[in-house]
C-alpha cells in the first residue's frame, strides 16, 4: 500500500478517505524532515503481490521503477532508499537491479542504496542489530551469487576480505518489540540499546535503530525519553579520553607526518603508519599513572581501506603484559568492551596480520560506567 498517491496505482492514500483522498505521508514527512534539518530516507519493497503485474518480468520491473521515479524526484533530496530483501521465491521475478540503483544514483546522486546486494550498504542479515564479529566492510557479491531475496547471513556479517565491492553492513532493529508501534509495548532501555550500540558501531558497522510513530503521527514521548537519555550516555563514555596524556610509542614510525601520537588527535585523516612493507607492528600507551577503563576504541584510516586482519590488546598488570581484548577486524570503528574495570599505566595495540600497512587512527580509553562491573582479578 503506497504511503503516496502514486500515478502507477490506485491502491494508495488516494483511494483512501484519509484527507479526502488528498493526503500524502511522505509529502507530510518530507516537509518536516527539511524543517528539522533532518536527513529523509525511505523503504521500499519490492513485493507487491497486490498488483497483477508481479511476476511479469519486464512489466511489473517498469511499474517499480516508474514509482521510484516518484520517490527519487517529488520529494526532494532522498538520503537512503532501503529495499527490502523479504522477497518470497515463488511467482519468480527477475528484478533489474542495475537498472533500479542506476536509477537511484542518477536522480540522487549522493543517495545511499541499501539492499542485501548494495551497492551501498548492505544488510548485515538479522534484525537484532548484531554486527559480525569479524565485519569487512568489502564483499564479492557477483561472485558469491547474493541476490537481492538472499540470506547468506554468514557471508552478509562478515564480508570479504578479498572483496571487491565496498558495502558496509547496516544493521537493522527497533527500539521497540517491533517494528510498529503498539500501546501495549514499551521501548528497550538505555542498557539494551548501548549494547546494541556496541554490536554495530563498535563493529565496524552502520546503526540503523526503528523509531515508530505513534497513532498520532508522532514518536512517543517514552521513546523520545529513552533517545535523549541513550545520546548523554554515549556523550559521556566517549568525549573523554581517560589515556589522553598518554606517551604513545610505536614498534616502527613511517616518518614524522604518520607519528603515533596521531592515534590520540580524533582526527580519521591523521594516523599512525609503521615502517613501509610491514604488515604487523604494536602500539604503546604509556602514562605517569594507572587510568581506569573498560572500553578501547580503535579506528582505521578508512579512506585508506580496511586492513587488519588480527589484532590483540594488552595491558601492564603484575610486571607483565595480560590479554585485555583480541579481535579480527577494526574498520572504521572497533569498540571492545571488558566488563571488569581494568587499572593499568600502559596499554599495547598488537597489529599481527594486516593485508596491507596497518594504518591506525584512533587507540583511546574510555569508561563506561552502566556496563562496568568490579575490577576483576
Amino acid at each position: 500500500f503506497c504511503l503516496w498517491p502514486s500515478a502507477y496505482t490506485n491502491y494508495s492514500v488516494k483511494s483512501s478517505s484519509w484527507r479526502d483522498g488528498n493526503g500524502d505521508v511522505l509529502r507530510e514527512l518530507a516537509n518536516a524532515a527539511r524543517d528539522e534539518g533532518v536527513d529523509l530516507g525511505f523503504y521500499m519493497s519490492p513485493y507487491d503481490l497486490h498488483d497483477p503485474r508481479y511476476g511479469l518480468n519486464t512489466t511489473y520491473n517498469e511499474y517499480f521503477m516508474s514509482q521510484l521515479h516518484e520517490l527519487f524526484t517529488n520529494y526532494g533530496r532522498i538520503s537512503e532508499i532501503w529495499i527490502d530483501g523479504g522477497i518470497p521465491t515463488t511467482p519468480p521475478m527477475d528484478f533489474k537491479l542495475d537498472a533500479w540503483f542506476g536509477l537511484a544514483h542518477q536522480l540522487q546522486n549522493n543517495i545511499i542504496v541499501r539492499s542485501n546486494v548494495g551497492p551501498d550498504v548492505r544488510w548485515v542479515g538479522n534484525v537484532d542489530g548484531v554486527g559480525g564479529s569479524t565485519s569487512w566492510s568489502m564483499i564479492n557479491v557477483t561472485a558469491k551469487g547474493l541476490s537481492v531475496a538472499d540470506r547468506n547471513t554468514s557471508l552478509l556479517q562478515a564480508g570479504d576480505p578479498h572483496g571487491v565491492f565496498w558495502q558496509p553492513s547496516e544493521c537493522d532493529v527497533s527500539i521497540r518489540p517491533w517494528w510498529f508501534w503498539s500501546a501495549d509495548q514499551h521501548p528497550k532501555n538505555v542498557s539494551s540499546l548501548l549494547s546494541l550500540y556496541y554490536s554495530t558501531v563498535g563493529r565496524n558497522c552502520v546503526f540503523l535503530l526503528n523509531v515508530p510513530p505513534n497513532s498520532t503521527g508522532l514518536l512517543s514521548e517514552e521513546d523520545v525519553d529513552v533517545l535523549l537519555k541513550f545520546k548523554g550516555v554515549i556523550d559521556s563514555i566517549f568525549s573523554i579520553n581517560v589515556g589522553a596524556l598518554a606517551n604513545v610509542t610505536a614498534s616502527s614510525v613511517r616518518g614524522e607526518m604518520f607519528r603515533p601520537s596521531n592515534v590520540l588527535t580524533n582526527d580519521i585523516e591523521m594516523y599512525w603508519a609503521p615502517a613501509e612493507g610491514q604488515t604487523k607492528g604494536t602500539l604503546q600507551l604509556t602514562l605517569d599513572s594507572p587510568v581506569i577503563f573498560n572500553v578501547v576504541k580503535m579506528q582505521e584510516a578508512i579512506g585508506l581501506g580496511q586492513r587488519v586482519m588480527n589484532y590483540r590488546v594488552n595491558v601492564w598488570k603484575d610486571g607483565r603484559w595480560s590479554p585485555f581484548s583480541n579481535g579480527t577486524t577494526i574498520g572504521y570503528k572497533k569498540l571492545d568492551l571488558s566488563l571488569c574495570t581494568v587499572s593499568t599505566e600502559a596499554v599495547q595495540l598488537v597489529i599481527d596480520q594486516a593485508r596491507g600497512d596497518p594504518l591506525i587512527a584512533s587507540f583511546t580509553l574510555h569508561m563506561d560506567k552502566i556496563s562496568a562491573q568490579e575490577s576483576c582479578s
